[in-house]
């Protein structure tokens, strides 16, 4: 096996330096992937590099469920509800929004486009109009 472009000396100086993985990544000069950060992550972890000092942002926004509410009371619209919670109204979020209001039992009877009845097809196609004849063969039905 090869030997490690990331030596112990060379991370333990640029670790010291950088503000979080993604700095991190750029100093090395390294492209960021998630493969590459995963690879640094484990050697840093490997020799012990202390990275303590390193912004902890999540990605992902945590809601707590009075905050939802809060909003929900607040709002008319699902998109009103995640811009109140200071987030972008993309498709994603207010699917989770969503889940977390019906997970909570929040009251949307508000929101027009949440109180549609969830009836469900039974996946039977439409009626044919052509009618069978006694023979199998199908013909024209009048209209």
């Amino acid at each position: 096996m090869g030997t490690s472009a990331y030596t112990q000396e060379r991370l333990t100086a640029v670790v010291a330096e950088a503000s979080g993985w993604a700095d991190l990544m750029r100093r090395l000069g390294v492209n960021e992937s998630g493969g590459r950060r995963r690879t640094l992550q484990s050697k840093v972890a490997e020799y012990g590099i202390d990275t303590s000092h390193f912004k902890q942002r999540s990605p992902w926004r945590k809601y707590t469920g009075s905050a939802i509410a809060e909003a929900v009371a607040a709002s008319t619209t699902l998109r009103e509800v995640a811009q109140k919670l200071g987030v972008p109204p993309a498709t994603g979020t207010l699917s989770h929004i969503s889940r977390r209001i019906a997970a909570a039992g929040i009251d949307v009877t508000q929101f027009p486009g949440l109180n549609r009845s969830r009836t469900r097809y039974s996946g039977s196609a439409p009626k044919d109009r052509r009618a069978k004849t006694a023979t199998g063969s199908t013909a024209r039905s009048p209209r």
